[in-house]
Formats: C-alpha cells, sequence, structure tokens
C-alpha cells in the first residue's frame, strides 16, 4: 500500500510540477526555454487580427512551404549535381498558448529551431514575434512569415531587433 502512495506522490510531482518537466522536456528535445530566454532579439511585427486568425494563417503558410520541395544545385567532389531539400517543418503547435516552433529552415542546420510567439494586445491586435539562436534562419522565417500576414491583415507595428 505505501508503494502505491509513494508512485502517487511522485507522478504528481513530475507532471505536476514544470520545473521538473523541463529537464525531461530538454531531454526529450521539445524544449523551448533557449528560444523563450531569448524573445528579446525577436523579429516584432503586430497585425489587426486576432491570435486565432493569425496562428491560422501562419500554420497554412507554414504547411504549403512543407510540401514544397528547394531544388538546387550543390557541388560534390567537383560536379554540381540537383539536390532537393524539404521545407519547413512545424515541430510544436499549441495555439492555447500562441506557440510555433518550426524547423528545417533552407540554408540552415535542420535542427535549427525558430519560435513565432502570439500575444493578443487588445481586441484584434495580434503582437507576432519570430525568435531563434540562428540569426539567419529567424530573418528567413521572419521575413517570410511576415510577408505572408501581409498579404491578409494590416500591419501596426514593426520592430527588428
Amino acid at each position: 500500500m505505501k508503494k502505491i502512495y509513494f508512485l502517487f506522490l511522485i507522478s504528481i510531482f513530475i507532471f505536476g510540477c514544470a520545473a521538473v518537466q523541463e529537464p525531461v522536456k530538454l531531454l526529450w528535445g521539445s524544449s523551448i526555454k533557449a528560444l523563450e530566454n531569448n524573445r528579446d532579439s525577436a523579429t516584432v511585427k503586430a497585425y489587426e487580427c486576432s491570435k486565432d486568425a493569425c496562428f491560422d494563417k501562419i500554420i497554412k503558410a507554414i504547411k504549403a512551404e512543407e510540401k514544397r520541395e528547394i531544388q538546387g544545385t550543390e557541388e560534390v567532389k567537383g560536379t554540381k549535381e540537383i539536390v532537393q531539400v524539404a521545407g519547413y517543418e512545424i515541430f510544436i503547435q499549441e495555439r492555447k498558448k500562441g506557440l510555433i516552433v518550426v524547423m528545417g529552415v533552407p540554408k540552415s542546420e535542420t535542427t535549427t529551431e525558430v519560435g513565432i510567439f502570439l500575444t493578443q494586445s487588445i481586441d484584434k491586435e495580434t503582437k507576432v514575434e519570430i525568435v531563434s539562436l540562428s540569426s539567419a534562419a529567424q530573418k528567413i522565417v521572419s521575413d517570410y512569415i511576415f510577408k505572408e500576414l501581409d498579404k491578409s491583415y494590416s500591419a501596426i507595428i514593426e520592430k527588428s531587433l
């Protein structure tokens, strides 16, 4: 009987405590702590849209890029060969938190993460923050995402740090 109580307490501690979850996420590979810590260096723009509408538009744009294969030439052992590189890949997608993490950014390591954070500030104004530990990946994704959002929504503020 003591074992059952012990397992119950351990499970509450592990599954209910964020401080314990973070190391597990880090080992699992789904920790976004580094991205959250670097949000002060994010590329930021605000749009006249709801958080859900912006979220849906970003997901749609990324999925369109997922399906597209990028072709290019690469020099391999003195000869040029055509290579195909898959487009973006959605790694984490959490609508409630307003979080999307993208990997597979062209011209970057396939494991480079780019975080897209959405925050609803007032009725129909959503702040979009794009951040990565790779400034090149951050620029590529922010240029693409902001271009796609600009097609549908009016931009309010543009700020790049």
